[in-house]
């Protein structure tokens, strides 16, 4: 899952019809490193706990943990 693919992701799952283009490239810019299978489970998990739209801070934190998990 690319980072653009995300945030539509999370735009549905939230009901968010529209992003300002600023925050868009800001979500888009910081998720970019995160790789793509990974971002996909960091967004199924960020829909299943977080009651608000996640900050980025909040999807590379769950990304973060996944690591943890793994090592």
């Amino acid at each position: 899952m690319t980072a653009k693919e995300a945030l539509a992701v999370l735009k549905a799952a939230y009901r968010i019809p529209d992003l300002e283009a600023e925050t868009i490239r800001l979500y888009v810019g910081k998720l970019a490193g995160v790789p793509a299978p990974m971002l996909g489970r960091v967004v199924d998990q960020a829909i299943s706990r977080c009651k608000f739209f996640p900050s980025v801070a909040e999807i590379l934190a769950l990304e973060r943990a996944r690591g943890l998990d793994r090592v």
